[in-house]
């Protein structure tokens, strides 16, 4: 009889893109994740359909002891007062960066895509804003915000939008962060659109961790907006990290996927619903 084997982290797919085994997916991302006895909603996808799936799951979101937001756009946050209306006590960590200020540009006309209007102000008790260092929310998890001069390249190339003192300029991600976990193996990045770019995602957490190079990541890679280039320049990284899984999902887009996961057919899967992560 084989003993049972306690796994430091397991992650489940709450939400993605794609639907799988009876589960629903929709345009967006959020992970239920259990870490050393810690539970953590990461994201809450574009509508309480997360919820719907976690119950399907047996998973508990009372009993979820914080949530993440990676960043403000509506489809890792437009879920959360759904969490908040079956969870009443667990804090959701935010940049200080975030705020009522995302657009998306359509022809002559710019669409609010951010978080829920008002939200912020009608929890801002449960509310903590995390700062432009990495900061440790519990022993071994980190959040970790990334910066690159490549952003202003990445939102113009989708249109992403800040209205700042009334006037819409290129997105800086600045209210971006990755969620991080120290494991046995080697820190597990959870990066869910990753507008940095992996690049730069994967060096942030080096110099988080020296000498420690990542042994996952998961989540979005924001290339279904991209040509070859930006592709192949994502493939050299993660040939280049010969030891991390890659777990990608929601916005890396289907050309970008098919190429990865034929390249890495070893070490790259494609998230769906329901999709669980062990480390």
């Amino acid at each position: 009889m084989n003993p049972t084997v306690v796994k430091e982290l397991e992650a489940t797919v709450l939400v993605d893109n794609d639907g799988c085994s009876g589960l629903t997916g929709e345009w967006g991302l959020a992970f239920h994740i259990v870490y050393r006895g810690h539970r953590i909603l990461l994201d809450a996808g574009s509508s309480g359909l997360f919820a719907s799936n976690a119950a399907l799951l047996g998973i508990d979101l009372s009993a979820v002891d914080c949530a993440v937001l990676s960043h403000a756009h509506y489809d890792h946050s437009l879920g959360l007062e759904t969490f908040f209306g079956l969870n009443a006590a667990a804090p959701l960590y935010v940049s200080r960066h975030t705020a009522e200020d995302c657009y998306h540009r359509e022809l002559f006309s710019k669409r609010y895509i951010g978080v829920p209007v008002g939200m912020l102000d009608r929890f801002s008790s449960r509310i903590v804003r995390t700062g432009d260092a990495p900061s440790e929310l519990f022993d071994g998890v980190w959040v970790v915000p990334h910066r690159s001069p490549c952003c202003s390249c990445t939102a113009r190339r989708s249109h992403l939008y800040r209205r700042i003192d009334g006037h819409f300029v290129p997105d800086d991600f600045m209210h971006e962060q990755s969620l991080v976990f120290e494991t046995e193996s080697g820190p597990v990045v959870f990066s869910s659109c990753s507008h940095s770019g992996l690049k730069t995602v994967v060096a942030d957490v080096e110099g988080l961790f020296p000498g420690i190079s990542p042994a996952a990541f998961a989540g979005g890679l924001h290339l279904f907006r991209s040509g070859r280039r930006a592709v192949r320049e994502t493939a050299d990284i993660i040939r280049a990290n010969a030891g991390m899984m890659v777990y990608a999902g929601h916005c890396t887009g289907d050309t970008a996927l098919r190429v990865l996961t034929v390249g890495f057919p070893d070490r790259v899967v494609r998230l769906q619903t329901g999709t669980r992560i062990l480390f």
